[in-house]
């Protein structure tokens, strides 16, 4: 696996076979379950979702942009056998290979068509606020399997103060726990401190989770995917239901219709929406937002489908017609990337829009700058620092070109402190004193620098005297 030549183009790139993971221990690992997370009311099976589709939506474009040939895509990431491909039960070791080999991948991949298809970028974290959706903790003590509370008498009742000191407010552990493994920036937000989410993931060890059960039947009616009767009282303990209803909650808590729970067996990917036939869409009635949360939590539907972990090819890829997890994450962050709101209703797939961005007047950033420019729209500098632009934008106009005298001064002193001054390319001011008088100057910090706000006094130096 780790001798495979470059990939030629993006396609290629997507359909390589996943390494082979070696399971260190056999069972069933426990997943967490909370009773404030949301349930859908159905789970059914995303028929749109197929390779069929990205042959032909955005009327072929995404498939000549895969297909095109690409001298300039990364290696395959370096996979060690013994350190990255052995997985337990935990989810630190899972994380790492997904970090280490489907997101070095999906994002390179990303990447090279974002000027075209305009995705949405996998990060490992997720962003921005969650909605008003979110339902805050008790702000007493959980018990979070740490052993019985014991919750009468003074002296509990100090370790429960305690305790809330410790962790916080019951909205503040609800954010800091309700986090998902993985979330999206959109490409015009990238430079933000908290840039919005837009596909929440969850990880999961294989061994912890699988949707086999759900794809059998065993729980949802198959014609309208509500649970059967027989699972509706198990719904809040049940081990393999548990993760379903976590990722649920995180699409309605960031307001997101895409969302995932990626493991080493599958990707399991779905939208969520609510039930019933609707015919405002959001973008109508752009107040019923608050309305749509309400509805998804308690009669929400999701559509899913499932992707095998072993779905791949070592060659002949553009002739490989099936998703791989790769592929159809790409997929979804561009569709994401485009449209990515809960909405009451949905177009079909085959009929989605590229979306393209908003263009700003004056300078582009490109993807590489370090800050963008105030006038780009996106990030505005801190006030301490408009107010330094300022003074210098106010400064007079300096001469273009220095005297004589003043360049021998300059070669004098440059040995001495040389190291306080960054000039970026601005024309000195000659003296207007003589060479044996202090003579003021301003300098700031330089842009590209730490990015700390700090006012920098006024800096004086020495001219020397002039033979």
């Amino acid at each position: 696996m780790n001798n495979r030549r470059k990939a030629q183009s993006v396609l290629e790139f997507l359909t390589a076979r996943n390494p082979h993971i070696t399971p260190v221990i056999e069972g069933n690992g426990q997943n967490g379950s909370r009773s404030d997370y949301f349930c859908p009311k159905a789970v059914k099976h995303w028929n749109e979702f197929d390779y069929q589709l990205l042959e032909t939506i955005f009327g072929g474009e995404l498939m000549r942009e895969a297909q095109k040939d690409r001298s300039n895509l990364p290696h395959y990431p370096h996979l060690d056998e013994e350190v990255d491909l052995r997985l337990g039960k935990g989810e630190p070791s899972t994380r790492s290979l997904f970090n280490k080999w489907n997101h070095t991948i999906v994002v390179a991949s990303l990447r090279a068509v974002q000027d075209a298809l305009h995705p949405c970028l996998w990060r490992e974290k997720s962003g921005g606020k969650p909605s008003k959706s979110m339902i805050p903790l008790s702000t007493g003590v959980e018990n979070n399997n740490e052993g019985p509370q014991n919750r009468v008498g003074g002296e509990v009742k100090g370790k429960v103060q305690a305790e809330k000191t410790r962790q916080g407010t019951g909205k503040q552990r609800s954010q800091r726990s309700r986090q998902p493994d993985g979330g999206s920036v959109s490409l015009l937000e990238i430079m933000l401190k908290k840039p919005g989410e837009r596909f929440p993931k969850e990880y999961k060890p294989a061994c912890n989770w699988s949707s086999k059960k759900l794809r059998d039947g065993n729980y949802t009616k198959k014609k309208t995917g509500e649970w059967l009767e027989k699972i509706k009282p198990t719904l809040l303990q049940n081990n393999n239901i548990a993760p379903i209803r976590q990722a649920f909650s995180y699409c309605i808590d960031y307001g997101c219709r895409y969302g995932c729970i990626l493991t080493t067996s599958e990707v399991f990917i779905f939208r969520i929406g609510p039930r019933g036939n609707h015919t405002v869409s959001i973008d109508d009635d752009p107040s019923s937002f608050d309305q749509l949360l309400e509805k998804v939590k308690v009669d929400g539907l999701m559509e899913f489908v499932s992707i095998p972990w072993g779905n791949g090819c070592d060659d002949h890829h553009h002739d490989y017609k099936r998703l791989t997890v790769n592929l159809a994450l790409w997929f979804t962050h561009i569709l994401a990337g485009n449209h990515y709101k809960l909405d009451w209703k949905y177009r079909k797939l085959q009929e989605e829009e590229l979306v393209q961005p908003p263009r700003q007047q004056g300078h582009q950033p490109t993807l590489g700058d370090k800050r963008p420019r105030k006038d780009d729209g996106e990030v505005a500098l801190s006030p301490t620092r408009t107010a330094k632009n300022k003074r210098k934008r106010h400064e007079p106009e300096q001469p273009q070109e220095r005297s004589e005298e003043y360049n021998h001064a300059e070669r004098q002193q440059e040995n001495q402190d040389i190291a306080n001054f960054s000039f970026c390319e601005t024309p000195l001011p000659q003296p207007t004193v003589s060479a044996n008088h202090y003579v003021v100057g301003a300098q700031y910090d330089s842009e590209g620098g730490s990015g700390e706000d700090s006012d920098s006094p006024l800096i004086r130096r020495t001219l020397g005297s002039i033979s």
